[in-house]
């Protein structure tokens, strides 16, 4: 019985960061997590107590794993905070961008397809950033849309880079910037 804990626990660790490496959805992840659980057969001598104490770990576990997916970069999920924001909206255009003046420059045939879906790549990146960061500040993603609006759409950005997050966890994540020391200062007396 205790090899298939270690097992089942083995298999519950391995889904876990297959689902934090981003190959799992939240769905799946659920539903094989779900799987594995249900094909432990508690022994004779494992009592209900402890079946239940194992039921919540599992069940905290994948709170944590779902409140904190914020790490995946296609995620709309979790909050991201002003220099990361900054930095992946930058890093992936400033790359699509080279990506297409490396072909133009070896001579390639970039054709408009290609161009449109390069578009279409950075449009998706800036919103889905965009999305996490209004998180940070405790918005609704929807304010996304305001980047479609000329004008307005600059204020917007403007505001995302330059306006702190919320310290405190809100309803969309914890705070995506951990405290660098949570040692208190003792006073010597």
């Amino acid at each position: 019985s205790e090899d298939i804990d270690n097992h089942s626990n083995y298999q519950l660790k391995l889904l876990k960061n297959l689902y934090d490496d981003g190959i799992l959805t939240q769905g799946e992840y659920i539903q094989k997590r779900d799987k594995i659980i249900n094909e432990l057969v508690p022994s004779d001598y494992q009592s209900e107590q402890e079946i239940a104490s194992n039921t919540t770990e599992t069940e905290r576990k994948t709170e944590s794993v779902t409140r904190n997916n914020s790490n995946h970069f296609f995620s709309i999920h979790g909050r991201l905070n002003r220099g990361r924001y900054f930095l992946y909206n930058y890093v992936v255009n400033i790359s699509v961008v080279l990506f297409v003046l490396l072909f133009a420059y070896l001579g390639i045939i970039v054709s408009e397809v290609v161009i449109d879906i390069a578009r279409l790549f950075m449009l998706a990146n800036i919103f889905i950033q965009s999305i996490k960061r209004f998180h940070d500040l405790g918005k609704s993603g929807w304010q996304v849309l305001f980047l479609l609006i000329p004008i307005l759409n600059f204020i917007t950005i403007l505001n995302l880079l330059l306006t702190p997050g919320e310290t405190e966890t809100n309803k969309y994540g914890e705070n995506p910037i951990k405290p660098k020391n949570n040692l208190k200062r003792e006073t010597i007396t």
